[in-house]
């Protein structure tokens, strides 16, 4: 009789229902025959990972059968698919709009090999400031047929700025006598730098043409 395998916590029911309801015995004359067999699992501990032995009387005889009951760890979930949710919004998004752009439907491999289908039910997004661009992490809550589990799933959240990017700096053009220029204008008339460019005199205007020149090309 081949072993009979349940998980931890399957009703007797179970069991029973896997244990042959006959078994084949072989007569003095060599003749062989199947013949009704009662079981008895009361040596068998379904709240216990183990192996066990179920032990079955067979009908109008004193000879047992006996097969092997082994009760495994219950299958956990081993992996998830996908491993993580991914989200992004704009600043200011709500955690509704948000979690309308989350995948609901989560693949479940258990480590029995078994695969089950589970659902996004809800999520903990209480580290997520809608109002501020930045990667945040929150938690998915899962549920299997209805029921909550306590398996979770890590959710992304990336919130932008508004109009998308940053402002790229303006570059203002270099106006002669500014802070980045070489042609100060110190006090008094007449003055010039060290590269051989001259100051105007006090009330001379003859220069104005060649400064604006200067701050035209600067400009452009």
């Amino acid at each position: 009789i081949e072993d009979i395998n349940v998980m931890v916590g399957a009703p007797a029911d179970e069991v029973l229902a896997k244990l042959p309801a006959k078994v084949t015995v072989e007569q003095e004359d060599g003749i062989q025959r199947d013949v009704d067999v009662v079981w008895n699992i009361d040596g068998v501990k379904l709240d216990k990972a183990g192996t066990y032995e179920a032990v079955g009387t067979i009908a109008g005889t004193d000879v047992q059968a006996k097969v092997k009951v082994i009760v495994g760890e219950e299958a956990v979930i081993d992996t998830l698919t996908p491993a993580e949710l991914k989200a992004s919004a704009k600043e200011g998004a709500t955690a509704e709009e948000v979690y309308a752009k989350l995948k609901k439907d989560i693949v479940a491999t258990y480590t029995d090999g078994t695969t089950k289908e589970l659902t996004l039910s809800g999520w903990d997004y209480s580290k997520v400031d809608f109002s501020k661009a930045g990667t945040y992490e929150a938690t998915g809550k899962l549920s299997l047929d209805g029921t909550e589990i306590e398996k979770t799933i890590p959710i992304k959240v990336t919130i932008t700025k508004e109009g998308g990017g940053t402002t790229k700096p303006v570059t203002k053009p270099n106006i002669p006598g500014g802070n980045n220029s070489d042609w100060k204008w110190p006090e008094g008339s007449g003055s010039g730098s060290d590269s051989g460019k001259k100051n105007p005199n006090s009330g001379d205007s003859s220069m104005l043409p060649i400064a604006l020149a200067v701050l035209a090309a600067s400009a452009g």
